[in-house]
Order: structure tokens, then sequence, then C-alpha cells
């Protein structure tokens, strides 16, 4: 076990102790405080320095340390995302991190469904759809052989039994109540 596993399994194990034992995770010292599992100084401390880090002084820092780090990069030819290879001739990354980008954004870039049919192509692959129809060739076979294999006929279906009955039940009650629903209007 190298040092990283060691101490990532310490903390772990120091954090659950100290949580059963409701004692402050933080700084191991108090009792935590009403069901939280740091005490009311640490609470404090981390509430303050979360205030400091989303002020707008810290916003604008960053934004002056970014376009720093930027023309530094720029100047030295190293790439802005790793910092630690040379980048790529015309490029501002190294050719890892433009793959890494490519691979990140490709699924952004693929139309869905429903726009691939308006567009012409098969709903299923995105290649071309025949006329008239949203599929291509291949999902075409594919779909037309599936319905054969189920043969289906829904004339008989319980849902086609069931919604006839609903339409004579509403014409029987329409025909003893009146015209309307609510019967004649007077």
């Amino acid at each position: 076990m190298d040092k990283r596993e060691y101490n990532r399994k310490y903390k772990k194990e120091r954090y659950e102790l100290l949580k059963k034992m409701r004692i402050c995770v933080e700084c191991g010292k108090e009792d935590a405080w009403n069901g939280k599992t740091k005490c009311l100084q640490c609470l404090h401390s981390t509430k303050e320095v979360s205030e400091k880090t989303r002020s707008n002084e810290s916003k604008e820092q960053r934004k002056i340390y970014l376009s720093r780090k930027r023309e530094l990069c720029i100047a030295f030819g190293i790439c802005r995302e790793c910092l630690t290879r040379e980048v790529v001739e015309g490029k501002m990354r190294c050719n890892r991190c433009i793959v890494k980008q490519k691979v990140r954004y490709s699924n952004k870039t693929k139309l869905k469904r429903e726009e691939r049919t308006s567009l012409g192509l098969c709903y299923f692959c995105g290649d071309t759809a025949i006329e008239g129809k949203k599929t291509c060739l291949k999902h075409y076979e594919i779909t037309s052989n599936n319905l054969k294999k189920w043969n289906r006929d829904n004339k008989n279906h319980i849902w086609r039994s069931l919604d006839r009955a609903n339409v004579i039940r509403v014409q029987k009650r329409k025909q003893t109540r009146g015209d309307g629903f609510y019967g004649k209007i007077r």
C-alpha cells in the first residue's frame, strides 16, 4: 500500500470513528453540534472561508489569475489544460487534451432521434432514410419482419371491447338523462 492509499484509508476511518462518537471531524477536540459532524467553532470557520471564496473580490482575482495563466501558457507553448505537455502547432492544447475534449463534447453534437426524421435520416441509426419512410432499408426490413412475427389483430383486443362498452354506457346515460351529460338546461 502506497502513502496516498494509506492516508486516504486513515482519513476515512478517522472520519467514520469521530462521526460515530459524535466528535467534530474537523478538529477532533469538541463535541459535534446538534446532529452535525463539526463543532460550532469549525462550522463558523468553514462558513467564513466559503463566504470569502464566493465574494466578488475573489472572483475578480480568479479572472486575473486565469488571464495571466493563459498568457504564460501561450508564451511558453504549454497546454492550457494539463499544464505539462507542449501544444500542437496552431492549437492551444496538447494531443491528449484535444482527444479528451472531442470525446467529452461528441455526445452533444449527435442529433436527437426526433430531429433525424425531420432531416430525412433513419430514426434508429442516422443513415439516409427511404423516401416516404422514417427508417433506412436495413431497419425497415427489421421492423417489418418484427411486425410479421407479432401478427397482431387489434380488432378483438380487450381495450377495444372496453372502449365500445364505455361508448354504449355513455349513450344510454345521455338517453336517460336528456340531451347533455347534466340533463336538459331549463
